[in-house]
């Protein structure tokens, strides 16, 4: 392993710690369950749909989870407070 690639996933660690709680519920929920839907989720998380979109558009942009396939596929979890 590189030592780039050491520092890249001991900056996500360091990173993740500081994701706050709602995200790390996120993670967990998208893990057990890829292929959810948002509105699930969010009635799941007891939060407006707007609200999660917010959420869910910071994990992307933080490299912690991913869509495959487009809507009708599934999320993928990269980076989960379990890893």
């Amino acid at each position: 392993m590189l030592i780039d690639d050491i520092r890249k996933g001991e900056s996500a660690e360091l990173e993740l710690k500081r994701v706050p709680n709602e995200q790390h519920r996120i993670c967990d929920i998208l893990k057990g369950n890829p292929k959810i839907s948002i509105r699930k989720m969010a009635e799941m998380l007891g939060i407006r749909k707007n609200t999660l979109d917010k959420q869910l558009t910071a994990l992307k942009a933080k490299g912690f989870i991913e869509r495959r396939n487009g809507t009708r596929g599934s999320w993928q979890v990269i980076l989960s407070s379990h890893d």
